[in-house]
């Protein structure tokens, strides 16, 4: 028996030990990762729609109020909203359905829209931070960790791509199917734990920038407010 044929046998028969054995535990980590960053990052576009209504009720009062009718800028700012929270419903549904099927989903989202997404997110954050007279710069920290959300996504589609689907069968042996099984419970359920506590540590500082995070009530003090709603205002004029 040759080296190469000797090579051969062994890769079949690892490989053919790992098919009924137990599934890695770093994929079905990133998979998790995923599908929360997804949902972070499509909360903290909701609330971006939410700013520039926001904004956009906030500009139609003052217009109406000088001239007593609206401006072209507030149906933009409305039209604006509208755009922004049709993605984050769209990263919404799609992240609950790469949950669901334990993999991405929807390749075109990720593929080419994420990226047309995060491009005009970093043009906004940027124009934010140049803009004239210097007085108006600001840092929209909600739209920052949408980006880092969505680069997240980004990153852990790529790797989970270049490693393989999980049922995708492996190279040595073409014709048999993958049966692996999940990893133990415990350490899944860790996994999902440290996953959402990533995620939340980005989104969390994004949705207390946006209109809704400022006017929260904070915990333990509701009721303690008058139920008078506060005068919406634009976080994008506040200075991180």
């Amino acid at each position: 028996m040759s080296a190469a044929t000797a090579h051969r046998e062994l890769s079949g028969n690892v490989a053919g030990a790992g098919s009924s054995g137990t599934a890695a535990l770093l994929p079905e980590a990133v998979r998790l990762f995923t599908g929360f960053a997804g949902i972070g990052a499509a909360a903290v576009i909701f609330g971006l729609s939410s700013n520039l209504v926001a904004a956009a009720v906030q500009e139609a009062g003052s217009t109406a109020a000088q001239s007593g009718s609206t401006t072209a800028a507030a149906a933009l700012g409305v039209a604006a909203a509208v755009v922004v929270g049709a993605w984050a419903l769209c990263l919404l549904l799609w992240s609950i359905g790469s949950l669901r099927r334990g993999a991405p989903v929807w390749p075109l989202l990720t593929g080419r829209l994420l990226p047309a997404a995060v491009a005009l997110q970093l043009g906004a954050i940027i124009y934010g931070l140049w803009q004239l007279p210097a007085a108006n710069r600001t840092f929209d920290r909600s739209s920052a960790c949408a980006v880092v959300l969505e680069l997240a996504i980004l990153g852990s589609v790529g790797w989970l791509r270049r490693r393989g689907g999980p049922d995708q069968p492996t190279a040595a042996a073409p014709s048999e199917p993958a049966q692996l099984k999940a990893p133990p419970a415990g350490r899944l359920l860790a996994a999902m734990f440290a996953a959402a506590v990533l995620v939340a540590a980005v989104a969390t500082p994004g949705l207390a920038a946006t209109t809704a995070g400022l006017h929260a009530v904070p915990h333990g003090e509701h009721g303690a407010h008058s139920p008078s709603v506060p005068a919406l205002q634009n976080p994008a004029g506040h200075h991180h």
